[in-house]
């Protein structure tokens, strides 16, 4: 660990070159785009952190304020305002994870606080991984990164309020054509019997007056994970109606489409880094049984009523507690030391167009 004590504070900006003035605010990058402003043009050429012009083809996003004094990524081209979401079938809303049990019924809440105990147990292993204490110091302009904890499960396929968004049609297209397997593997669609791609599109400012506060971006999570996907969210643990923001286009039904999508994202590798630390943590959590006791008070105390569970039930699925914490394989932290300088890093000051208020 001392080998990367010093590189603590090596993504600081600016530096001699970059003169010290905000970032962009995310409401006024929202506020130009609903204005139509946001094109080629209006703004100097896309810049990285070292003080490079980017070809406009490899500029992978903006640097942004997400909330004040903390910036993040967004993903796309400057004057892309197209948001895609894909999915391999069309349901009547979009419908967080977390919004998918009937609490009527008690096998549902045994299976949500499941769910909530596992979610806990991730983020909690998240918040001791260099992925967090390293990248929660790195400072831009002034703005330090925050994680957004609901995206990071989101992603790693806990249960969440956010549903999935993406600036990249691809990214929409991939999902909509791929199902998941019973070990986890995501795999082209070949017999459509239960299936119907579905790729739904919206103009950004649309999505963003509708509701500007779960609008979320989560391109930067400290993870590569979400970098590749090119990701956005938004919050919809109360707002359903924001499906009728996107209009819905169903895909055909077609082995050979599904095969060519599958193919063309190098069967996934394009969107899922290929070692993935924190997915293969994610997969030991949920064949867990066992879980510290304190995510069990912390559930009794905080969760509704009608999500309370009998203790009894939890144990007759063979859940128990104990006050151990979720231990680091062996070697998984110099192998996330080496991901954030080899990949993170890199990626953020070359890739990554710096754009300060000023510049505007």
């Amino acid at each position: 660990m001392n080998k990367h004590k010093n590189n603590i504070k090596r993504l600081y900006y600016p530096q001699n070159f970059i003169n010290d003035f905000p970032l962009i605010p995310w409401s006024m990058v929202s506020y130009l785009n609903a204005l139509d402003m946001f094109r080629d043009g209006e703004l100097s050429p896309p810049k990285n952190l070292l003080g490079q012009l980017i070809n406009p083809i490899s500029c992978a996003g903006t640097f942004i304020e997400t909330a004040p004094k903390k910036f993040g990524v967004f993903f796309g081209q400057r004057e892309h305002k197209i948001i895609y979401r894909g999915q391999n079938k069309d349901f009547p809303t979009f419908k967080p994870t977390a919004k998918r049990f009937n609490f009527n019924k008690e096998e549902d809440k045994i299976e949500y606080c499941i769910n909530w105990l596992q979610k806990k147990t991730f983020l909690d292993f998240y918040q001791e991984t260099p992925y967090y204490t390293r990248c929660k110091n790195f400072e831009i302009s002034g703005c330090m990164f925050e994680p957004d904890f609901e995206a990071i499960a989101q992603h790693y396929e806990f249960i969440s309020n956010y549903i999935d968004i993406t600036t990249n049609i691809q990214t929409a297209l991939f999902f909509a054509y791929t199902y998941t397997d019973e070990k986890g593997n995501c795999l082209p669609i070949q017999n459509f019997k239960n299936y119907n791609p579905t790729l739904y599109v919206t103009n950004m400012k649309d999505l963003f007056r509708a509701s500007p506060r779960d609008f979320k971006i989560i391109g930067f999570q400290g993870l590569m994970r979400p970098f590749m996907q090119r990701a956005m969210a938004i919050n919809v643990k109360d707002n359903d109606y924001l499906k009728d923001k996107f209009e819905v286009i169903s895909l055909p039904q077609n082995a050979s489409v599904a095969q060519g999508i599958y193919d063309s994202m190098l069967a996934g590798h394009s969107i899922f880094p290929q070692i993935d630390l924190m997915a293969q943590v994610a997969r030991e959590i949920k064949q867990c049984t066992n879980y510290n006791v304190k995510y069990w008070e912390e559930y009794k105390n905080s969760c509704d009523i009608d999500k309370q569970v009998d203790l009894s039930l939890l144990k007759k699925k063979n859940i128990t507690f104990d006050d151990k914490k979720w231990v680091f394989p062996d070697g998984i932290i110099s192998e996330m030391n080496q991901e954030i300088d080899e990949g993170i890093i890199p990626f953020l000051e070359n890739y990554i167009d710096f754009q300060t208020i000023m510049r505007v």
